[in-house]
């Protein structure tokens, strides 16, 4: 997983060691930073600055998720024969 910050035209690995290594297919960026992406083993989450990546939400089925969407300070996941989710977004 790849940042690029257009002010200073640098990109920055930000996948670090906790990301899952399988295919990222919808990446969202809240209004506070925070990075949704949603890939086939399911949702993960990283605040901006944190070091690591989470899991979004206990209860979210292991399965390709196919879009994510942000509102109002939840995440709609569409996932891949599992139906759609929401949950919150982490709070910092």
């Amino acid at each position: 997983m790849w940042k690029f910050a257009a002010k200073t035209l640098v990109m920055s690995n930000i996948g670090g060691s906790t990301f899952p290594n399988v295919p990222a297919n919808s990446v969202k960026v809240a209004s506070d930073g925070t990075v949704v992406v949603g890939t086939d083993l399911g949702v993960f989450v990283q605040p901006q600055g944190a070091g690591s990546w989470d899991e979004l939400a206990k209860g979210l089925p292991r399965t390709a998720v196919m879009d994510v969407e942000l509102f109002k300070g939840s995440v709609y996941v569409a996932t891949h024969g599992r139906g759609i989710w929401s949950a919150r977004l982490p709070v910092k």
